[in-house]
């Protein structure tokens, strides 16, 4: 019951902080462009008391023959004018940025903000969609990359897609050093088996630890329902590479929640030495 009323007050939080964190986004961004409506007021300002500063001159000149009589007419136009060309530049240039909804300069503050806040409070959304297939498969593979020092998975229908998928994700990567995952009997065939040893050997040479086990205790399978990530620093929720190649909808996300990865760990059977044993679990 205890752990039940801390995972509920978990959940409570990490809504708290999202909510707050898509307020504080928000705000930025309103500031931003009130930023911009206050700068565009005082050159307002600043062009009217101008205005009224030419045209004061110019009928005080007018009245006098002041121009005419000295031959300075180019001059005082000059000295009129030129300040309102400088102070028109920047007046167009903002009214520009004001009218675009995406602007340059709201797409790299708000990266920043973006790029901070993901990384203080695990804030980490990707959408899976029909309309994105190609976009789908490089949000999981952008997913895997971002892991630093060890990737654990945990995906009851993890499949020889998920390897595809896992090995561009860690392509070049140099981070990386521990690979475990963990699968139901269910997607399991030898073709698995053997694209996985392949996988083994070929990360054998770039000193990755790779290890892939399946957890065949029925009750320990139907406590998980979802998929689980889990890096260094990070936690997320993904859908299965089926989901993925399919582009039905689902969401990869970063929580701030642990997963007892190792008791399930300790549960499963290695693919490779424990294959005899596998093999009763499998369907055929």
């Amino acid at each position: 019951m205890e752990a039940l009323k801390n995972s509920y007050k978990m959940k409570i939080k990490e809504k708290e902080e999202r909510s707050l964190i898509t307020y504080f986004q928000k705000k930025i961004k309103i500031n931003l462009r009130n930023s911009l409506r206050k700068l565009i007021k005082y050159e307002l300002i600043f062009f009217v008391s101008w205005a009224i500063f030419v045209v004061l001159l110019i009928t005080i000149a007018n009245y006098v023959g002041w121009m005419q009589e000295k031959g300075l007419g180019n001059i005082v136009a000059t000295i009129m004018f030129v300040p309102i060309i400088i102070i028109m530049i920047p007046f167009v240039i903002t009214m520009l940025l004001l009218d675009s909804d995406q602007t340059s300069s709201d797409y790299n503050t708000l990266d920043r903000i973006n790029t901070i806040l993901e990384s203080k409070y695990n804030i980490y959304d990707r959408l899976i969609s029909p309309e994105t297939p190609f976009a789908n498969e490089l949000h999981y593979i952008e997913t895997i990359r971002s892991c630093k020092n060890n990737i654990y998975l945990i995906d009851k229908y993890f499949n020889e897609a998920g390897l595809r998928l896992l090995n561009d994700g860690i392509k070049d990567k140099i981070d990386i050093s521990v690979i475990k995952l963990i699968t139901s009997p269910d997607k399991v065939t030898e073709g698995l088996k053997i694209s996985f040893q392949k996988l083994k050997d070929e990360l054998k040479t770039r000193n990755i630890d790779i290890t892939f086990r399946i957890l065949c205790d029925k009750e320990s399978l139907n406590n998980i329902h979802d998929r689980y990530l889990i890096t260094s620093d990070m936690t997320f929720l993904l859908p299965s590479p089926d989901v993925v190649k399919r582009g039905q909808y689902a969401s990869i996300t970063g929580i701030n929640q642990h997963f007892p990865f190792e008791k399930y760990w300790e549960k499963s059977f290695d693919i490779i030495e424990d294959w005899p044993k596998i093999k009763e679990y499998l369907k055929f």
